[in-house]
């Protein structure tokens, strides 16, 4: 009995297909869904039968569209796709270096503050002035390889 359905909008059609409105009107225009205008004219009210509906959806193949436009927008958002996850993928391996050079940046200062710490306790002026330079360079080559990365990564994404 539900085959013999009569569906009697563009929405009626489309919540019954699982689609939006402007997808199942150009599933008319491109792929010739089996819609009726009872007014006999381009613009006019729509009814649709479920039975044709439903054999339209099984055996119009998405290929079939007459200018080709529906098959040439699957494949470019197929390319589109392949893209964006090989860019999401280089775009995660460039999060997990940056991770791991704030970790080591982190632990760099960690360590300095500690070593000054200890420094100022027990060791002699002289002393503490060249373990922090060396400490400070060591930093500054640290920020200066995370800033690298950062703009790389940045070049990368324009």
């Amino acid at each position: 009995m539900e085959n013999h359905l009569v569906l009697n909008s563009w929405k009626e059609i489309a919540e019954y297909m699982g689609r939006g409105v402007r997808t199942v009107q150009r599933y008319e225009r491109e792929l010739r869904l089996p819609v009726h205008r009872p007014a006999g004219k381009s613009r006019s009210a729509v009814i649709a039968f479920a039975d044709e509906i439903d054999y339209w959806m099984r055996k119009t193949p998405l290929s079939s569209s007459t200018n080709g436009s529906i098959a040439k927008h699957a494949a470019a958002n197929k390319d589109e796709w392949r893209r964006l996850s090989t860019n999401s993928q280089l775009l995660l391996e460039r999060a997990d270096a940056l991770k791991a050079s704030m970790r080591e940046f982190f632990r760099l200062m960690q360590e300095t503050d500690r070593r000054r710490k200890q420094m100022l306790t027990r060791a002699a002026p002289y002393h503490i002035s060249k373990t922090l330079m060396e400490k400070t360079e060591a930093l500054q080559t640290k920020m200066n390889e995370l800033s690298e990365l950062i703009t790389r990564g940045q070049e990368r994404q324009s």
